[in-house]
Parts: structure tokens; sequence; C-alpha cells
């Protein structure tokens, strides 16, 4: 085999991979002990769960979902929000957050973000209108979004705030956890999450009327066969993927090659109870949340140090209580590629960083630019739409060490250093 063909197959066991779930021999105990109990599906795992979480939190009532998606929709429909009622939710978000809303029956409003990928304010209370029964706010990428002048502006309104701290488990803002400052918060936790679980979502409030009319939609259990699915994919795609990668992409190419498409549906989903199993692995994650954050925070810091005189790039904004669930970047100067998606400098950057064995992630494709939802937004998102050409996601995940950051930064040092010196050589 050639020295190129080696190292192109090299690439594929990723020397800096982007998601490896942050579980050892504790969760794996708690996977077998669950498995050979019979409590994959119920169990007191749930109850434990929700009340350790919430006196974590600060927060009187918790309940527990399958999905994040799931608590989302099961918000809407206790709070009779029905169709032809508007829900805001910014453009630059999972489509998990929109098919709940279209679920319940009502009109999303997409609305644009700020530089720090969160919720404009001022886009946010321009859409506001009498037919506004709900906000979401997501503090994306783990990031706190400036949820408390949302709340002061719809004070004497009858709206609900949805605090979305689904990739923000564990953050704070001026001491409160993320997900306790609105009406109700919801949480998520599956993979790439902070505390990752198979999956697994959570509703809380502090509102006893709101928690008994959401008392009043009983969820159904799952069904053992899609727990032990999701437990299969998250073990051995997921937590083994340093020696199972090459099946499932040698596999994943015959099945591209076979022309035969998957029929599965990622906006699909139903609203059902979280299970036993995952509310057991969370119990555990939930001990090591404080662990899983600063080493987030370090990771992030070391690329912030190595980064920080890369005049071609722009770094997230660090402040203290910022858990990194994500570390997006943005380029400063790009040339749009010609079709909507990322730059070229992006797709090249991110190329680079594949060649040399570093896994990256892009960002959301905004929701308005997809087909089928373009009606939801009614103007120019600008900045959605720059920051989505512009920026791509580098790996902080809590597996990963200080010399795999380290070697980030040199890989993306040595981009910038080639193309300068190939730019100079041009001129």
């Amino acid at each position: 085999m050639s020295e190129n063909k080696l190292k192109k197959c090299y690439q594929y066991f990723w020397k800096v991979p982007f998601l490896v779930p942050y579980w050892n021999w504790k969760e794996l105990f708690e996977i077998l002990k669950s498995s050979l109990k019979g409590r994959l599906v119920e169990g007191k795992s749930i109850d434990l769960f929700v009340k350790e979480f919430c006196d974590l939190i600060g927060v009187k009532y918790g309940i527990v979902t399958n999905l994040g998606r799931s608590a989302i929709e099961l918000i809407l429909r206790a709070m009779e929000i029905k169709e032809g009622d508007e829900v805001i939710l910014p453009s630059f978000c999972c489509k998990g957050i929109l098919m709940p809303v279209l679920n319940a029956g009502c009109r999303p409003v997409m609305v644009d973000i700020d530089r720090n990928f969160n919720i404009s304010v001022e886009s946010c209370i321009k859409k506001i209108t009498l037919k506004t029964k709900a906000i979401i706010v997501p503090h994306l990428s783990g990031k706190a979004a400036e949820i408390d002048k949302i709340k002061e502006a719809v004070k004497d309104r009858n709206i609900i705030i949805i605090d979305d701290a689904c990739q923000a488990t564990g953050g704070r803002k001026e001491g409160k956890y993320l997900g306790t400052l609105g009406d109700v918060g919801i949480f998520s936790f599956g993979m790439g999450k902070n505390m990752m679980a198979c999956s697994g979502g959570m509703v809380v409030t502090d509102s006893e009327k709101i928690y008994q009319k959401m008392c009043g939609l009983p969820l159904e259990k799952q069904k053992l066969t899609d727990i032990l699915k999701k437990l299969y994919y998250c073990f051995f795609r997921m937590f083994l993927r340093k020696y199972t990668f090459p099946f499932y992409l040698a596999f994943d190419r015959l099945v591209s090659l076979s022309g035969i498409k998957s029929s599965c549906d990622r906006g699909s989903y139903k609203m059902l109870k979280m299970s036993s199993l995952d509310a057991a692995i969370l119990r555990i994650q939930l001990k090591k949340l404080e662990d899983i954050i600063a080493r987030r925070r370090r990771n992030a810091e070391i690329l912030y140090k190595e980064l920080s005189d890369v005049e071609e790039i722009l770094l997230p904004e660090w402040d203290e209580d910022h858990v990194f669930t994500k570390f997006i970047i943005t380029l400063k100067k790009t040339k749009v590629s010609g079709t909507i998606g990322p730059s070229r400098e992006v797709i090249e950057l991110a190329r680079f960083l594949t060649q040399k064995s570093v896994e990256t992630e892009g960002t959301y494709i905004p929701l308005h630019l997809r087909e089928g939802f373009e009606q939801y937004a009614d103007e120019k998102l600008t900045v959605t739409e720059d920051l989505y050409l512009n920026s791509f996601t580098l790996p902080v995940q809590p597996k990963l060490s200080e010399k795999n950051m380290f070697y980030i930064g040199e890989v993306i040092k040595e981009y910038f250093e080639k193309n300068r010196e190939y730019n100079a050589r041009k001129r």
C-alpha cells in the first residue's frame, strides 16, 4: 500500500475524534447490571435521577422524557399552545427544536442570532405579536443567552419562556443554573451533550400549575428493542469507535454504493418516557458533571492560547460560565462557494484538519434555509447566514487530552502559515 493510501486510511481512525462518550467502567458496569436485572425499560433509577438532578439545580419539579424535543412538545401540549399560536425560536439551531413546535400544531417564527450564536434579543422582541404564546431561548454551545432581557420584555404578556439548556447542562448565569431561568427549562442527554446517556430529555419548573398540567399528559414507556438499538449504537459506534470505525466506514460505503436509501427519518420521533437504563447512566454522569465541564473548559482554554494570534479567525467569546459543549470558530475573510453552504475557506480548512486526522463538525444549517421551512422567516436573517457560511466546530470533548488540543492548534497554525506563504508568492 502506498504512503498516501496509508495516510488516507489512518485519518479514519481519528487521532483527535470529535465525540466519544465520557464513560468508564462505572457506566459499563451499570449497563451490565441493568441488563442482567431486567431494568432497561423501567426501574427506580428514573425517580432517583429526577430527584438528584432537581436538587442539584434547585428546582421543585421535573419530568423525564426520551428526547429533548419530546420535552419541548410536552410543554407546548400541556400549556395548550395550539394551531395558529406562534412560537419564536432562532433559525440557527437544531432541527429537533423545530419538529415539536410543528407536531404541536403551532406556527414557528424564526429570528436572527447574535455574534455568540444565541438568539438575538432585538430580533426576538421585534417578532412578538398577539399570537405569540412561547419563546424558546437556547444557550447554544454552552454560552448563556440574554434570557433575562427577553423575560423583561414580555413580563406583562402571557408568553411562556422556555429556557433551553440542552447544550448547557451545568452552565450558570449570575450563579443560577441555566434551565432554571424561564417558566420551564429543558435538558437533553444524548450523545454530544455534557451529560451523555444513550438518549434522554427533561423538563423542569418551579410552577406547580405547569407541572400538574404536564403530569396530565402521561408518557408511554419505550420499547425494549428501541432501547437496545440505541445502546448498540452508543456502545459500538461511539464508545468503541476507535476499534469499530473502520468496519462502519466500510459498511456505510457499501450502502452508499448500493444506492439503497435509509428509511430512518431523524426528524421523526414519539414523545415517550426516559428509560431506566438512561436514568441509571445519568446518575453516574451527574456525579461527573463538574469534572466534565472542567475538562471542556481546559480544552477550550488551550485552543484560546494556541489560536489567539491567528489573525484569520475569530474565537468564541470567553467567560467564566461558558461550558463549551461546542467550540465554534469563525473565519474573518471568506469567499462564497457559489451555493448555499459553508464558504470555500471553511471547507478547505476542515479538509486540511481531516487530512491531519482531526475530526471536525459543521455548524447547523439554519432552519429557514432548509427546504420546506422557508416560510417561517419573513426577512433575511443576516447574522445567522453570515455565521453559517463562515463557521465550523472544533472538538473539545472531555476525553481529549491536553496533547490533543495542542495538536489541533499546531495543525490550524500550519494551515494558515502555508496560506500566507502561498499568497505572498502570488504577489
